[in-house]
């Protein structure tokens, strides 16, 4: 059990600092949250998606997809979508199937590839995915040497899944809250920066703090955005990424109103406080700062073009396919209009999650349709 190898890390090493905890909570290779296959979304499941409200998330995202397919040098030659954290491949499904039906020659030159290092997830991608012959997986990225170099790197939902370091501010100064075990029982505790190490990256990132926070202030920190950046960035030499995840600009997220932090654990669609005794079952993760992310993105010399919302987002991805709605609707049209209205609506999903998109290369110019809407500069 997960909670037998944290025991045995604290009684080796002392007390885990929350980085090293969370790691281990969501990303245990027998017994991680993740890594293991445990977690579930939808209804049944801990937590909810956009993916898990029905197909046409991945219908209206494919169809952004295929306007940047047109942006690539050699459109019509082999191109790659390379999805980082597929879950079990229900986000490539849907596309895929969208783009078979919709767009046949953007589809038959479409190389989809999967970045998943957990057999058990590989698994559960490949049984999804069996009906589209040119799939791929990779365990790394720096694997992926072979694909084809032109294409789109696509994200959902993985930033904040990141384990992070938390920081509270007590007695004029910043401690790591690290997790010991003491008397039978997990508890938080206080370390210095020094244990973490990230300490130097830590440092830097409590320098953009503009004011003087509150005694019992927390933060989270994540070490391990521009490693992942980085490595994900050397896919493509001439396209585009695009992530999409739930955060704020670092001006919101470093503000003095925040100041419980961003750590949420879930179980069974509730938010949980107890994640301490349900080491390895629970979700957790943070909110994440999209300005580090556009940072991150420009030291790999990639260029930001686009910071949205998912309402707007959708809303324009969707025109075609408003267009094609009968009057009155079908059934079926009216099931979509139902996950359309959840999808978007600003006290359900549609402020919730943001739109991030960058491009690097030999891109052929095209009218950004969310111009009127971008908020890339919230991001400097």
């Amino acid at each position: 059990m997960l909670e037998e190898q944290l025991i045995d890390s604290i009684k080796e090493q002392g007390a885990l600092t929350f980085e090293a905890y969370m790691k281990q909570c969501l990303y245990h290779e027998d017994y991680g949250y993740y890594a293991s296959n445990t977690a579930s979304i939808g209804q049944s499941g801990d937590f909810s998606t956009s993916i898990s409200i029905g197909g046409l998330f991945g219908q209206l995202i494919a169809e952004r997809l295929y306007q940047l397919w047109q942006t690539l040098p050699q459109p019509q030659q082999a191109w790659s979508i390379f999805e980082i954290g597929a879950f079990h491949g229900q986000l490539a499904l849907d596309i895929l199937n969208h783009l078979q039906a919709t767009y046949a020659d953007c589809y038959q030159a479409c190389h989809y590839t999967i970045i998943e290092p957990f057999a058990k997830l590989q698994e559960q991608q490949q049984a999804t995915l069996k009906a589209h012959e040119y799939t791929h997986w990779f365990k790394e990225a720096q694997q992926a040497t072979r694909q084809p170099r032109q294409g789109i790197i696509l994200s959902n939902e993985l930033f904040d899944a990141l384990p992070v370091e938390r920081l509270i501010y007590q007695n004029e100064q910043w401690q790591l809250i690290g997790i010991d075990y003491i008397n039978g029982e997990f508890s938080q505790t206080q370390l210095p920066i020094n244990k973490s190490p990230y300490a130097d990256e830590i440092e830097a990132y409590l320098a953009n703090i503009t004011f003087e926070p509150v005694d019992g202030y927390e933060l989270e920190f994540s070490p391990h955005m521009p490693t992942l950046v980085h490595d994900i960035s050397s896919l493509i030499d001439d396209g585009h990424q695009l992530h999409i995840d739930y955060g704020f600009a670092q001006a919101d997220l470093l503000h003095p109103d925040r100041y419980q932090g961003t750590l949420q654990a879930y179980e069974q669609q509730q938010v949980i406080t107890d994640y301490l005794n349900k080491s390895g079952l629970a979700d957790l993760s943070c909110h994440i700062n999209f300005s580090q992310l556009k940072q991150a993105v420009e030291n790999q010399r990639w260029a930001p073009s686009v910071f949205i919302d998912q309402s707007a987002y959708l809303t324009i991805n969707a025109q075609s396919w408003f267009t094609q709605i009968s009057m009155p609707p079908t059934d079926e049209q009216q099931a979509l209009i139902k996950q359309f209205t959840t999808l978007t609506h600003p006290s359900i999903m549609g402020k919730k999650f943001w739109v991030f998109e960058a491009t690097c290369g030999r891109i052929t110019p095209i009218e950004n349709p969310f111009k009127s809407l971008n908020k890339l500069h919230y991001l400097a």
